[in-house]
């Protein structure tokens, strides 16, 4: 099983939809921290952001999609899954600017369909 904790669910704004295949990796150093890697694998596979916990909130710029700044705010992160906000746009990180691309929250689950998904399958 993979360690990668992917975005599987985004619910919110126009943008959301980018951050899906995303994920959060167990920090190398043996921290009790997690990074963030883009979709695309490549480049050295290097993080957007590193030492992420529950409660972090940081700022990113997503490769191939331009200038665009991100904001994530996770709720919970563990070895298993993590939920949180997410936000995009000038105005998160330029007060007063007015181009906001959305916000709403995401959902990251290591391994197979998300664990609402699997029960709705099984149930149906």
């Amino acid at each position: 099983m993979s360690d990668e904790i992917k975005i599987k669910d985004v619910e919110g704004g126009i943008n959301g939809e980018k951050l899906k295949g995303c994920y959060f990796l167990p920090a190398e150093d043996g921290s009790d921290t997690f990074d963030f890697y883009d979709k695309k694998k490549g480049d050295g596979d290097k993080p957007l952001k590193t030492g992420i916990k529950s409660g972090s909130t940081f700022e990113f710029i997503l490769p191939d999609h331009g200038d665009l700044p991100w904001q994530i705010k996770v709720q919970s992160i563990t070895h298993k899954k993590a939920h949180g906000d997410w936000s995009a746009g000038l105005q998160k990180i330029r007060p007063g600017v007015s181009d906001d691309e959305g916000s709403g929250t995401f959902q990251a689950q290591a391994g197979g369909a998300l664990v609402e998904e699997a029960t709705s399958s099984a149930t149906a």
